[in-house]
């Protein structure tokens, strides 16, 4: 069994990273990961406001320097939000999620409302409406269609 502890990180918690290992050193864990705040459009908790991004020079220095130090676990660090590359996610190729209802989706970072999106019991749910529809998002480059909280996710790579 592999034990992992998650933190969220933002602009008002950074600097705790390393306190943050500290504990998950002493209690043992196998991995400690440290993902960054995922924003939503209300006041408050916007990327300006929350995320840490490649302009948050003191912080991304600070985590930067922490990378290149020993630790006793395996430590997975947040991910500026670099708002110049255009993000790919693979989630909706690679997972499929299942809420304690039943209804499915791809991402497993946003908490999104799943009701309208099949039943893992569905004949091809892998391949059904909303599978499609979220990947062909993702595959095109002429037109941004992707969601909001999709653009600025941590997560997605380039």
């Amino acid at each position: 069994m592999i034990i992992e502890l998650h933190f969220i990180i933002d602009k008002e918690n950074w600097k705790k990273i390393p306190a943050m290992i500290r504990l998950c050193e002493e209690l043992n864990v196998d991995v400690a990961t440290f993902a960054n705040f995922l924003p939503s459009p209300f006041n408050g908790y916007t990327v300006e406001e929350r995320c840490i991004t490649i302009d948050d020079m003191q912080a991304v220095k600070f985590i930067d320097n922490l990378k290149n130090k020993q630790y006793n676990i395996r430590v997975n660090f947040p991910i500026p939000i670099n708002f110049n590359e255009r993000k790919i996610c693979n989630s909706h190729f690679t997972n499929l999620r299942v809420d304690g209802d039943g209804y499915v989706g791809g991402c497993s970072t946003m908490l999104l409302n799943l009701e309208n999106n099949g039943k893992y019991y569905d004949k091809d749910v892998w391949n059904n409406e909303y599978f499609q529809r979220m990947r062909s998002i993702f595959l095109d480059f002429k037109n941004d269609r992707r969601l909001e909280p999709c653009k600025n996710c941590p997560l997605s790579s380039q």
